[in-house]
């Protein structure tokens, strides 16, 4: 290989382990801001619920609207898109 290309890989591997280092230590600051975060939750007597089961819920309550008022929704939306 020439020189030139030998200078340019060693520069992209110094750069890969430098991101690999500034992301290791974002998961370590992540981590430990979770650890504080149930901490907090924890003494203030919150109940941390699943994200995923934040989002059912929010789908659930979504499909009740549009099915409550859904014609009225899709009919002003048609107008909007009609003028």
């Amino acid at each position: 290989m020439p020189k030139n290309t030998d200078n340019i890989n060693a520069k992209v591997e110094e750069h890969h382990l430098m991101v690999e280092e500034v992301l290791g230590g974002m998961d370590i600051m992540i981590s430990q801001l979770e650890r504080r975060i149930t901490n907090i939750e924890r003494t203030l007597g919150i109940k941390t619920v699943d994200s995923k089961n934040q989002i059912n819920i929010l789908q659930e309550r979504i499909e009740s609207i549009n099915k409550e008022h859904g014609e009225g929704f899709d009919l002003g939306f048609n107008k909007i898109k009609n003028s």
